[in-house]
């Protein structure tokens, strides 16, 4: 009561700031200024999160003061196992396609940049991948020595592949390969919940649903930058450090004990999670990789 009280005051007096906000933020970017009107976007967009977050909170209170009565008078129905797994299945499902539009949707927004010039850089690899020539070689190296992004040319290559099997666009293949790497961590986040809450059966769903709709995830799916690939790549090594270094490993070494195990793979889930889930700057606000 007191957490849903107190959000719903913040959310009242950051409406009632909004203006003073907006203009306080006026002309903070003195050169990308296109940037402003997203900034001004954001600050408006708060108010409604605001508000939901409040609502949201309202609506747990009063499932947990009154549980006890919702369940004497909502009896759900019984679900076979079966039906439990094709209706969990469909909502992934429509989880996914729904994340893939507003991904989308939110690149389009920007007007479908391909910032830091991997897009160029991608066209510049397929160049010399399928017609290799001093040319094609030239024109790469070239690139290279002027851009300062080409010190990361795995996302690039990736792309330049994908172009040259699917043939498709570079851009085609960019978000390919974000949607790619996005269901990798997906797929990780799946397999760590199935170690770590062995259990609690219960919730791995409603956790896996939690990560899968997180604006910071949804933003992948489509998004053509490089913030999926790297979180996959984190997200991987995390996996096989946990595959690596199982609980009899550290017992067995005289060096560790299965609760210091425990506790440091916990740790590194939860750095990991919180990497993946906030939001970054240099996503939002720069030109993030």
């Amino acid at each position: 009561m007191i957490v849903a009280a107190s959000l719903t005051g913040i959310a009242i007096a950051y409406a009632a700031a909004l203006g003073l906000l907006l203009d306080s933020v006026r002309g903070f970017y003195r050169i990308e200024t296109w940037r402003q009107d997203f900034l001004n976007q954001r600050l408006v967009g708060y108010v409604g999160y605001f508000f939901a977050l409040a609502i949201a909170s309202w609506v747990f209170t009063f499932i947990l003061n009154y549980s006890a009565t919702l369940n004497r008078a909502i009896r759900p129905p019984e679900w076979s196992r079966s039906w439990k797994r094709l209706g969990s299945i469909l909502l992934l499902c429509i989880c996914i396609l729904l994340g893939i539009r507003f991904s989308l949707g939110l690149w389009r927004g920007y007007q479908s940049p391909c910032w830091d010039g991997y897009c160029t850089y991608a066209t510049l690899i397929r160049s010399w991948l399928t017609e290799p020539s001093d040319r094609t070689r030239d024109n790469l190296i070239n690139w290279m020595h002027r851009d300062y992004h080409s010190n990361s040319p795995i996302g690039p290559a990736i792309m330049a592949i994908l172009s040259i099997v699917t043939g498709r666009s570079v851009e085609y293949s960019y978000a390919l390969m974000s949607g790619i790497a996005t269901l990798g961590i997906l797929a990780c986040a799946w397999w760590w919940l199935n170690r770590e809450a062995n259990s609690l059966s219960w919730i791995r769903f409603p956790a896996f649903l939690l990560l899968l709709t997180n604006p910071a995830v949804v933003r992948c799916f489509i998004f053509l930058q490089t913030d999926a690939l790297v979180s996959f790549w984190i997200v991987a090594v995390i996996s096989l450090g946990i595959i690596r270094f199982k609980p009899s490993v550290l017992a067995t070494t005289g060096r560790g004990h299965p609760l210091v195990y425990g506790s440091v793979r916990k740790t590194l889930v939860l750095a990991s999670a919180d990497f993946l889930a906030g939001d970054r700057r240099s996503s939002s606000i720069s030109t993030a990789h």
